[in-house]
């Protein structure tokens, strides 16, 4: 059920504020709060590995946290295993539906399926291949400025991707914050996003 991922409203002093909180987890999630979800810290990327995020969703195996000492939550993200062949059928698959869910709550998304320029891996069996080795892209998003998103969000983007082999697929969404930008550009926070 996507209901996890509908932003919730909430009225404070007569007006109203959306406040997004995907698996439960609030944008303004504070050090002791990621604490209290048995979250472990990996320091290198500063982020946040959360075991038991307030509304979990089976279909995702980790769900982690980019924190910034300075300016809290930068991104909440998800990773789905999925299974694929090496057309990387079943991948779009997962990420097309997961992307139908949340149109109904952000309108269209901005679809993106590239191979790069120059790429020896265009025949359909090496689809997943393409997306291994860093030259394929299948992605969907939705970005303030060209969609009408909470005011609390910059983004939501969503990608397939692999481990190191093609054996491990993955769709990925990712909810960033309206600050995400200047978050990461704090020294205590990896830029790799």
């Amino acid at each position: 059920m996507m209901r996890r991922f509908l932003p919730v409203v909430l009225a404070l002093a007569g007006t109203v504020q959306a406040a997004t909180t995907p698996f439960g987890i609030p944008l303004t999630a504070t050090l002791p709060d990621l604490q209290a979800m048995d979250g472990t810290f990996m320091p290198g990327p500063n982020v946040w590995i959360v075991a038991r995020p307030p509304q979990p969703d089976a279909r995702f195996e980790a769900v982690l946290v980019q924190y910034s000492p300075t300016f809290g939550v930068c991104a909440v993200s998800a990773m789905q295993r999925v299974k694929s062949d090496e057309t990387g059928a079943g991948a779009r698959q997962a990420l097309d539906a997961l992307r139908a869910e949340l149109e109904r709550t952000y309108g269209p998304a901005i679809p993106l399926d590239r191979l790069n320029e120059g790429s020896r891996l265009t025949s359909p069996r090496q689809w997943l291949a393409g997306v291994t080795a860093r030259e394929r892209l299948y992605s969907a998003a939705w970005l303030a400025g060209k969609q009408a998103l909470p005011e609390d969000l910059s983004g939501v983007i969503m990608n397939v991707s692999t481990g190191r082999t093609t054996r491990d697929v993955f769709v990925t969404v990712q909810y960033r914050v309206a600050a995400y930008e200047l978050c990461m550009t704090d020294p205590g926070t990896s830029a790799a996003s």
